[in-house]
Order: structure tokens, then sequence, then C-alpha cells
């Protein structure tokens, strides 16, 4: 059994991490699951060995216990929770498998993670490059693909059919983010291509300068048929006092050439790369690999061709009825569907090219050129950090590429001190009590890179608020985030996303949690080094999934985007109350959050429709908002609150939900209401300000309840866009009850990662057109993927709100029936992975 999950386990993970894998068919995966049902030697729970688990195993389960020695079960397929004896508890897990209370056994779930997991471990991420800048190292992994290429004009042929042109400013990725998310812009590429012939061996450099394309180039580059949208699109994140982009007309105002500012790459190769005369004479050469035809491919249409329309309807009305188990139904059918040949499916979406030689940067450049990185001052994503009483950390992007940004409290530098003053001190901040406040001793933050301490702000008392600010420097200009009100004691965790999520970023991710903390205590385990890993994770599945969304809705509405850097922090916020006499103590418990800092993208109608664009925002910041508490109920098992849910809750408990806007006449009424209802202060004051402001406010008119969480969530919505806020101030989702068991947390994180992994696999592997289709005709274990994503595409472009009147009336909930989350697409994907470990 663990030997054929592993094999498709390796399958998967090969799948997201290389971009060339073997070629099989979807009958001999089906063939290899029917041989493993006839090989394996126990099924668990059938402890009678007739094949199937039923009640009369359960029967004799319970039998042996009250009677031992009385039945000749097989005690290995008894003992369903692989703890070594047969008992009680095996009885029950067996019970609740036939009640259908649950879809496997413990054994299965301990199993398949160790799988995972030791899976995952078999990559090398890595640098292989320690000698090079940031921005053109490689990983290991990546290296490996590069030295397999072997000559620069195989490796130029591989970036250039692999990476698609993306149109954000400046250097953002770097060499490995945008190898992994098979994306990048014009500087990424460059840095991707230098880094790669360096690999080789050969001088590589970047060159930049302004260079004039044709209108028919423009729409070829960006995909769009339409002059106007493809200089808006290159336009669309280009800040005007530092990147040059001009459009020329005729006199009749026809336009006849775009000037931009483009970087490519210098380097020196033998001439026989580049004229194929066959010499081994170093030439120097310039060459690019970012302007190029630009090919949209759709998501959901590859999905169909490879699953099959039949299998999709299935799936659609699956989904749509609720009835999860009947997708065993949906991927028997897509088992029996005959694929299309990798052939057939390369001609229809794709056009890979091939190269005898390496193609020189023939477009008219139209001023002096500009040599090395030097250029790039100026032109790097960057993220500052400042913590109340410390001094600001900025960091470039491409340095938080795949690392983990944590804030950990711990004692400031005075500890020591106290600790040769005074006769007991405690030995973790769990063990302060109000005496050793009292005494002087404090906590201080401290901002900690892969565990390294980068920055630090002031000395608190544990307990007490501590303000958190955070910058992004994208696309040319500095956006001031919302400030981030820290618990002091609490741990934070900051994420970035340079435009998707790789899931070679969540794989990595998933090598660096610690099984440890199954075996640690409450306070072992509070720390970066393990809940930090866990809180970084988080926020990587969110944006995975945030990114899948925002992809399938581009899809829908005919929408080219582009993100800006985006934040967003992961929070355990820890419990601490006064005891009984009214002094402050450290819980071990608390809850975990999430908060969207930043999550900001341009937006371009091909068609050139604004409305188009407005739908396209609203349904992003739907799904988004859903999205912020149902990944947190995924990862933890807790039922969680975002401003969706929370809405949602507010017609469930049949609180009327308003419209607040200063154009209507009774709008100073409503706040009062608000405010008479007890409202949390930070929320009445800021819906009153952005009301007087002109913004339009959506939200509950009194407090819901959900479990132990109390407050609102409502929607804020202006010319630019929309925020989804809970009444604590942050634009996220929370846990509604309190984490006390930190290692019950581990296995569901890694398990929810993999599933996010492969899931954005399928996605990102479309967005590079041709890239996507020898993966899956390659691999049939990614029909569990296939499935998957066509589940997303069924149902994440069916909420299709038109408006903030949908939101209020309900209809938002009632036309996609079932949202798909990510907690849809993991129990969907969870059972039939147990389908196929079981045989």
């Amino acid at each position: 059994m663990n030997k054929l999950f592993s094999k498709i386990v390796s399958a998967l993970t090969a799948a997201t991490m290389t971009l060339f894998v073997s070629s099989g068919s979807l009958q001999t995966f089906v063939n290899e699951i029917e041989a493993h049902a006839a090989e394996t030697d126990v099924i668990l729970g059938d402890v009678n060995d007739d094949d199937r688990v039923d009640v009369f195993d359960l029967c004799l389960m319970k039998q042996e216990l009250v009677e031992p020695g009385t039945t000749s079960i097989s005690k290995v397929a008894a003992d369903v929770n692989a703890d070594g004896v047969v008992d009680v508890k095996d009885v029950i897990e067996v019970q609740e498998f036939l009640l259908c209370k649950r879809d496997h056994f413990s054994a299965n779930q301990t199993s398949a993670i160790a799988d995972v997991l030791n899976t995952v471990d078999t990559f090398d991420y890595s640098i292989a490059t320690p000698n090079e800048a940031t921005e053109t190292s490689l990983t290991v992994e990546i290296a490996k693909e590069i030295d397999k290429a072997a000559n620069p004009v195989a490796v130029y042929e591989l970036l250039y059919n692999n990476v698609d042109t993306e149109f954000y400013f400046g250097s953002r990725k770097g060499a490995i983010g945008t190898y992994d998310q098979h994306g990048g812009n014009d500087i990424d590429q460059a840095s991707l291509l230098i880094a790669s012939l360096r690999r080789l061996g050969y001088e590589a450099d970047y060159i930049s300068g302004l260079v004039k394309l044709t209108p028919e180039q423009a729409m070829s580059i960006t995909g769009s048929s339409d002059e106007q949208v493809a200089l808006d699109i290159l336009k669309m994140q280009a800040p005007t006092d530092i990147k040059s982009i001009n459009p020329e007309y005729d006199v009749q105002n026809h336009m006849t050439a775009i000037t931009i500012e483009h970087t490519w790459v210098k380097a020196v190769l033998p001439a026989k790369y580049v004229n194929d005369v066959g010499a081994d004479e170093l030439v120097e050469v310039q060459i690019d690999t970012s302007f190029k035809d630009k090919q949209r491919v759709s998501t959901s249409g590859v999905l169909t061709r490879i699953t099959g329309s039949d299998s999709r309807d299935m799936v659609e009305d699956v989904i749509n009825s609720g009835r999860t188990i009947d997708i065993y139904k949906a991927i028997e059918a897509a088992n029996r569907n005959p694929i299309q040949s990798g052939d057939e499916l390369l001609d229809e979406f794709s056009q890979l090219k091939s190269f005898s030689t390496i193609p020189i940067f023939d477009y008219e450049i139209v001023s002096n050129t500009i040599e090395g990185d030097d250029y790039l001052t100026g032109r790097r994503d960057q993220i500052q950090i400042s913590i109340e009483g410390g001094k600001s950390v900025v960091l470039n992007s491409v340095d938080l590429y795949g690392k983990r940004l944590v804030v950990e409290y711990g004692f400031d530098s005075d500890y020591e001190l106290y600790q040769e003053i005074l006769l007991s001190v405690p030995e973790t901040i769990f063990d302060i009590k109000q005496s050793d406040t009292k005494s002087g001793i404090k906590v201080q933050p401290y901002i900690k890179l892969n565990g390294e301490i980068i920055g630090s702000g002031g000395s608190v008392e544990i307990g007490s608020e501590q303000k958190m600010k955070i910058a992004v420097y994208t696309s040319g200009t500095i956006q001031e985030l919302k400030t981030t009100n820290m618990l002091s004691g609490s741990m934070y965790a900051i994420n970035i996303d340079t435009q998707n999520v790789a899931s070679g970023d969540i794989c990595s991710s998933i090598q660096d949690i610690s099984l440890d903390m199954e075996n640690l205590g409450f306070k072992e385990a509070y720390k970066d080094g393990v809940l930090g890993k866990y809180l970084s994770l988080i926020g990587r599945i969110y944006m995975a999934n945030s990114d899948m969304s925002k992809k399938m809705y581009a899809e829908q509405y005919g929408i080219h985007t582009e993100r800006y850097l985006s934040v967003c922090v992961t929070s355990f916020n820890l419990d601490i109350i006064p005891n009984l006499i009214g002094q402050l103590e450290v819980q071990n418990s608390g809850s975990i959050g999430l908060d969207v800092k930043s999550d900001s993208f341009s937006a371009i109608s091909l068609k050139n429709i604004q409305d188009d664009v407005d739908k396209f925002y609203l349904n992003v910041g739907i799904q988004g908002s859903y999205l912020e508490g149902d990944v947190l109920e995924a990862v933890t098992g807790i039922e969680s609150i975002s401003t969706m849910k929370a809405l949602d809750v507010a017609r469930q408990q049949g609180i009327e939900i308003v419209s607040i806007s200063n154009t209507n006449d009774n709008y100073q009424s409503l706040l009062d209401t608000l405010k008479k209802n007890g409202i949390p202060e930070y929320s009445l004051g800021e819906i009153t300000e952005k009301v007087e402001a002109g913004y339009e406010v959506v939200t509950p008119i009194k407090n819901i309840h959900l479990n132990s969480w109390t407050g609102i969530g409502y929607i804020i919505a202006n010319e630019n866009g929309y925020s989804f806020m809970l009444s604590n101030g942050t634009n996220g989702g929370e846990t509604t009850d309190t984490v006390t068991n930190l290692k019950n947390l581990v296995e569901s994180i890694v398990f929810w990662a993999f599933v996010a992994a492969l899931v954005f696999s399928v996605i990102s592997f479309c967005s590079a057109a041709w890239a996507f289709v020898p993966i899956i005709a390659g691999e049939k274990a990614l029909t569990f993927g296939a499935i998957a994503s066509l589940a997303w595409s069924t149902y994440a472009v069916s909420s299709a709100a038109d408006g903030l009147g949908d939101v209020i009336e309900g209809t938002v909930t009632t036309k996609t029936k079932a949202r798909v989350t990510v907690t849809t697409l993991g129990k969907t994907l969870w059972k039939l992975i147990w389908k196929v470990v079981n045989g």
C-alpha cells in the first residue's frame, strides 16, 4: 500500500518540481491501482480477510476485546490507528468508518503523511551558486535542469518555452522565483537567463535601453488583439517617472510605434551557438527570452479536454448536489475516458518552439544602453518593517523568496542582568508573573529571517499592545500598509506574494515543517523554529489559493491582471488574561489569525469593457474573503470567521445587513444604530470615517456570535476596489475557538499544503501554456490535480456577483450553492487519495 502511494506522491511532486516528465497513459495508472488491490496483503479494518470492511469485522473486533483469544482476527488489520495494540480506540475508528463519520483510518493518514514528507524531502532547495548575487542565484534543483540542458541553445529553448512573460515593474522574483513560477517580466527573465548561462560557465550580464516596437509586435507580446489594450498592458504597472513607455502616432492619429524601456542580456558565447558555423570562437551577443508571442490558454478549457466533457458534467453535478461520496464516480469516469495524447494536446493548446541557434535580439534600439546590475538600483521591490521602539528593516523581495520571516517575542537585553540580581526569574515568557513585570522584566519583539535576528522593536511589558508598520515599495511607489496592532508575546509570520505562490515554494515549506511538534509541549513548540514555520506555511497556502481564484475569474471576465508585491500576516494570538485576583497570566492557548495587509493587483479588460473589470475585482474580493476563513478552518480543524462568513452568519441569525453611504438621507441614523448596538469601537470608528469620506460600507447592524467570537464583518467599497474587514481591524480571518494543542496541527498542515502545491501546479503550468500539457498528459497520477482544479473552475467562476446588492441580499451564496474553497478541494482530493491507498 505504501509503495503505491509513495509512487503516486512521487509522480505528483515530480510534476510540480520539474519541467519535463516521462509519458504514460491513464489506463496504465488504473491498471496499477487494480493490481495493487490484488497484491495488498492487508486491508485495514478487514479483520476477517474477506476483502471488505463491514459490520462483521466490527463485531469480531468487539468480541476479541471482551473475550481475548476467542477469535482469529488479523491483529495487523485490526490495529487501524497503528499504535501497536488492538483496543477500544481501534474499534471506535472502525465504527465511525462504517457510519461514514470518517473517510480513512489513522494508520492510513500517518503513513500517507510520512510518504508525502519523504518524497518532498528528496528535493534540494539549497543554493547551488553561493558566490552569485541573490537575483542570479539558482537552487540545486534548478541547477540540475540547467546542467541537463548542457549548452546555451538548449538552455535558451528551455526558458523561452517555459517562462510566461509578465508585465509588472522592476526586479521582484529573481532567477529562482521566475523559474519556480514559470513567469517573470523582462528583468526577472534576464536574471534567470544570466544565472543559467553563468552556471554553464559563460559570461552574461544585464543590458537595458529604449526599444521601439511596432503595434503588431506589442499586440503579439501582450497576447491582445487591440493596440490600445496592448499599450495599456505594457504601461499598467510602469511608474511614469522611472520607466519610459511612449506611443507614437501619425497625422491621422494612428499608432505607429511604442518606445519602451526594456532589459535583456549581453553574453559571450561560442559562435556555433549563435550563427551555426561550428566555430568555438567566442562572440559577444545580445539575447532575450521575454519578447515573444504570448499565448492565452483557458485553464478550464484544458481541464475539460483532459478529463472529458462527461466527467466535467459529473464533477459539476457532484459538487452542486453536495454528494462528495460520488466523487469516486467522477474519478472512475475520468479513468475510463481515453485521454488525448500529449502530441494532440500540444497541437491544440500551444506552440513549442525549437531553436538550432540562439536568435539575436533584433528589436530597434533607440537610445544608449546601460550595462550591468547598477541599473537595478531603485527598481527592486522591497518590504520595510518597523516595530514601535525599534529601527526599520528593509529587505528586497528577491532576498525573501522561499524564506521564513517571523516576529517572535523573547526577553529583552536586560534579562541577563535580572538573572544576576534577582533570586529567581521566569524561564520563558509563559512563566512571567505580575511580580516579574513589577520588577522590570520585559519582553521584546525580534524580527527573524530563517531563524536569524535581523531587527527588533522596543521593550514592553508582556500583554501590552505594540504597533508594527509594514511598507511595500513596488511599481516604483511606496505603499504604507495598515498598521498591525500586536499583542506582545504573540507570534507573527510575514508572507509575501510576488505574483503566484509556486508549488516549489510550498513544498520547500513542507520540508521546513518539524514533526517534532508531535513530541513537544505547548511551550516547547511555541517558537519560531516550530510554530513560526507553521504560520508561514498557512500564509503560503492562503496566497496560493487566492492566486488560483484570481486566475479563474480573470479567464471568466477576459481580464489581464498583474499583481503588485503583496503581503499577508499570519499570527498566533496568545491568550494573556487576568486571573482571579486580576493579575495578567500567559496561557498555553490562543487563536490563529490571518490578516491580508495588501492584496493589490491591476486589471485590464482585453475587450476594453470596464464593467468586466469591476465584476472581476468584486468577485475576487468575495472569494478571497471566504478563503481567509476557510483556509484557517482547513489547517486547524476549528471553525473560523472572515468577512463573508460573518455576513453569512448574520443572515442565518436574522441580523439585517445594510449599505451605508453619505449619499443616503438616513446614513447618520444608521451609524447611530451601530453605536447603540455595541459595534466594536475600532470598526465603528473606521466605518464612520469611511462613510464620511464618501465610501460605501456594507455591514450587519449588530454583532454576530460564533463560538467564542463576537463582532462584525464589513465591506468598504469605493471606485478603486473593496476591503473586507473584521471588527478587530484585520482584513482576513480568525479561528473562533482557542487552540490549545499545537501537535494536532502538524498532519493537517502537511496535507493541506501538499494539496495546495498539487492543485496550484496544474494552474501555474497552464499559465506557461505549453508546459502544462505534457505534465498532465505524462503522469496520470495528476488526474487528482485535474479533477480538483476542474472542481475549482466549475465553482470559482460561478458566483458572478454583479454588485454589492448581491452581497446585501444574500444572492452571492445562493448562486454558488456551495462555495469552492480549499476545504472543498481538500476533502475531495483526500477521499481520492485514500481510495487509491486502499485499492
